[in-house]
Order: C-alpha cells, then sequence, then structure tokens
C-alpha cells in the first residue's frame, strides 16, 4: 500500500477481495497506513477484505469524502480519527459487523457534538451479527488450514469461493 500512496493525485482507491495478499501472506489482517497517507484520496472502498484492524488517521487522509465498506467481515472499528474529519461526507456499510457499524455511527456523534458537522451521513445495509463473523472466522481457518495443506502447484480458490462451497455445512450449526 506504500506504492499506491506514492501516487500524488490519486481521488479513488478501490480495495477488493485479496488487496493485501502478496505470495506469501495469504491475507492480512492489518492495514496500518503510512504517514504519507493519501494526500488527494476522495473516494475509498474496502470490499471483501479479511481486515480485523485499520490504523490510519483523518491526517492520511485528508481530503477523504466517502467511504464505502462491502463485506468486510472482520474489520471492528473505523479508526477513531476520523471524528476530527472535516471533509468526510459518508460512510455506507455493507454486510459489515454490528461493532463497525456502531463505530461509525460514535464518529458520526462526535463530529454533530465537538465539530457542530451535521454533514456525515452513515447508512448501514444488512448488518451481520458479532456470532456470524466468528463462524466465517472459524471457516476462514479452516480454509487457510486447507491451502496449506495443498502442494504448491495446486491452484487455491479464492476465500469467498471456499465459503460458499462449504458454507452449508455451516448453516446447520
Amino acid at each position: 500500500m506504500t506504492i499506491i500512496s506514492m501516487l500524488p493525485k490519486l481521488e479513488v482507491l478501490k480495495l477488493k477481495k485479496n488487496a493485501f495478499a502478496d505470495g506469501e501472506n495469504v491475507g492480512e489482517d492489518v492495514w496500518e497506513v503510512t504517514e504519507m497517507g493519501f494526500p488527494k484520496l476522495k473516494f475509498l472502498l474496502l470490499e471483501w477484505l479479511y481486515l480485523h484492524y485499520w490504523r490510519a488517521t483523518d491526517d492520511y487522509f485528508p481530503r477523504l469524502e466517502r467511504i464505502i465498506i462491502r463485506s468486510c467481515f472482520f474489520i471492528k472499528e473505523i479508526p477513531e480519527g476520523f471524528a476530527d474529519s472535516m471533509t468526510l461526507q459518508l460512510i455506507e456499510l455493507h454486510q459489515c459487523s454490528s461493532s463497525l457499524v456502531n463505530s461509525a455511527k460514535r464518529i458520526q456523534k462526535e463530529q454533530l457534538e465537538n465539530l457542530g458537522n451535521d454533514m456525515l451521513k452513515v447508512y448501514a445495509y444488512d448488518t451481520i451479527s458479532e456470532n456470524i463473523i466468528q463462524m466465517k472466522n472459524q471457516q476462514r481457518e479452516i480454509w487457510l488450514k486447507q491451502i496449506g495443506a495443498l502442494e504448491p502447484n495446486v491452484s487455491i480458490a479464492s476465500f469467498e469461493d471456499f465459503t460458499k462451497s462449504i458454507g452449508s455445512n455451516f448453516r446447520k450449526n
């Protein structure tokens, strides 16, 4: 991600599926934004990422207006620093944990109370309970064990494909 933040005119960033995976790590669970940040970024999409933690301050996104997070089941909170953002107008959450929704609403409330900013809107669709999140985490652990047992020349399906294929087994529990 450091290389991407070096793009001085980047205004839209869409991070999907295995955006944080490299050849050795199947899925990183922390996104720590460097001090370079994204100086001109206005739109950020996070979709189908296996992230538990996102670490940043609003200083790293000085022009960010919109955050859309879709199917990032494990992110528990939006960095608290966004409560100080004067440019953030929208946080939209689809199929995210209730703790992430609460985090976004807390940021909205802090902006209103501390900055008098009523511009930030928060929308949450299809919020997922923490119990479902735990089941998805269990599914991922099984997947990681299975791909660890594969030989190097075997192609690996995505985590989403894997969860769809075994999904019926977990729905019965």
